[in-house]
């Protein structure tokens, strides 16, 4: 089933993100008052604090429930420049869909790649499948297996992907995320 989005700025996707963090109860306990933070938010610095993975998985209840769909952790999180053949940060694909490219793992997983995006009405998740650097067959992080309700651990042996493949990941993207 493919999912859908609305044509929006980079700027104005930018925006919309700022203010969606800075009214997350959490910023708002966390760093409310700091006004350099809101400063790098606003110029679209988000990857500034180690929290904010924490804050962008709960932004809302469907971001909450699109990055649930695999098990990692955010202890490492970062969604600028280039990781693990990662590429982070606000992204705009020749189709027109702008997104926020993260990825996060805890010190003992392979990093997953995740992008926020706006559907048109509220922000979204999504986990590409195609080049991305989790195990399928558990819908974990490789390295977190054991996390699962029907891990074996028989599968210890194999092989975990050292990095993902940009070109499989924004195909997956592309193809399961289509203009309204």
């Amino acid at each position: 089933m493919s999912r859908k989005f609305t044509k929006i700025s980079q700027e104005d996707f930018k925006k919309k993100l700022s203010e969606a963090i800075q009214k997350h109860p959490e910023f708002e306990s966390e760093f409310g008052d700091e006004v350099e933070i809101i400063r790098e938010l606003e110029s679209g610095d988000f990857h500034s604090l180690f929290y904010f993975g924490y804050i962008l998985r709960s932004l809302n209840k469907k971001v909450n429930k699109d990055l649930g769909k695999v098990v990692f952790d955010l202890e490492n999180f970062d969604a600028v420049g280039e990781l693990f053949g990662y590429e982070l940060g606000i992204t705009e694909l020749d189709n027109g869909l702008v997104y926020l490219g993260c990825y996060g793992g805890g010190d003992w997983e392979c990093p997953v790649f995740f992008i926020i995006y706006w559907d048109g009405s509220t922000f979204r998740g999504y986990i590409p499948s195609d080049g991305n650097a989790w195990n399928k067959k558990y819908k974990t992080a490789f390295g977190s297996e054991s996390e699962s309700d029907n891990y074996d651990d028989e599968d210890e042996d194999e092989e975990t992907p050292s990095k993902g493949d940009m070109v499989l990941i924004i195909n997956d993207i592309k193809n399961r995320i289509t203009i309204k």
